[in-house]
């Protein structure tokens, strides 16, 4: 490639070349768009209705354990991992990995930005939609508001993003790091139903906050790197130009 010009016209001109290069803006809005249908839907459903569906009573009772059982105790071992706290403490040294091996400020962005977007959100609505959650919840001390479930929402976020991440650099471990973090997420979900601190409703709805998320900075996150890229090339080319 060729630069001529003044530097504003050439990088203006990168700019839209990236732009163009990309090929999964179009996936990953669709993905997104499929994500914030099916998660409108469901607050909706929790804003319309005060209390709780019969599915969600049912599947609550179906699957919520006995306090003194010992899968209850291993459902509150696990279901910490998605606490508020552990995943902070999970973004921060993900981010510190992810600068060490690539000092990538866009992926340490999205690593750090994915569960506080999502745990934005989720406090937001928690105040909106007023949902309560089930009487259960007493049992793992947690009261107030249940719709979406944060630790659902932020635990989701930093798994998918994390596994977007090494989709980006590792392309060889792209099924395996996808399926783990649906697997993940989907566990830390279940284990909030087997502790009773969430209605099934809530759980889901918390996962799809937090993929919709990841899905959304994940795309900056890969758009700003093939864009910082090219502005390189670019101005290595002109200098090289200028030069001879």
């Amino acid at each position: 490639m060729t630069v001529s010009g003044s530097e504003p016209e050439s990088l203006v001109r990168v700019t839209i070349e990236a732009f163009r290069s990309l090929n999964n803006g179009p996936r990953v809005t669709r993905r997104v768009a499929e994500m914030v249908v099916a998660f409108s839907v469901l607050t909706l459903v929790a804003w319309h209705r005060v209390g709780p569906s019969a599915i969600d009573v049912r599947m609550l009772h179906g699957y919520r354990t006995n306090a003194n059982s010992r899968t209850f105790r291993v459902a509150q071992v696990i279901t910490a991992m998605g606490s508020p706290g552990v995943v902070v403490v999970l973004g921060f040294l993900v981010a510190g990995a992810v600068w060490i091996r690539r000092r990538s400020l866009p992926w340490v962005l999205a690593c750090l930005g994915a569960p506080a977007v999502a745990g934005v959100i989720e406090a937001s609505l928690k105040t909106i939609v007023a949902r309560q959650r089930p009487i259960s919840a007493v049992l793992t001390g947690e009261a107030g508001n249940g719709f979406p479930s944060g630790h659902a929402a932020g635990f989701s976020a930093l798994a998918l993003t994390i596994a977007f991440y090494t989709c980006a650099y590792y392309r060889n471990h792209h099924r395996v790091a996808i399926t783990t973090a649906v697997i993940s997420s989907i566990i830390i979900g279940v284990t909030r139903v087997l502790v009773g601190a969430h209605y099934p409703i809530d759980v889901v709805a918390g996962i799809l906050l937090g993929f919709g998320v990841s899905n959304i900075l994940t795309l900056f996150a890969r758009n700003a790197e093939q864009l910082a890229t090219r502005f390189h090339s670019c101005r290595r080319e002109r200098t090289a130009t200028t030069s001879t």
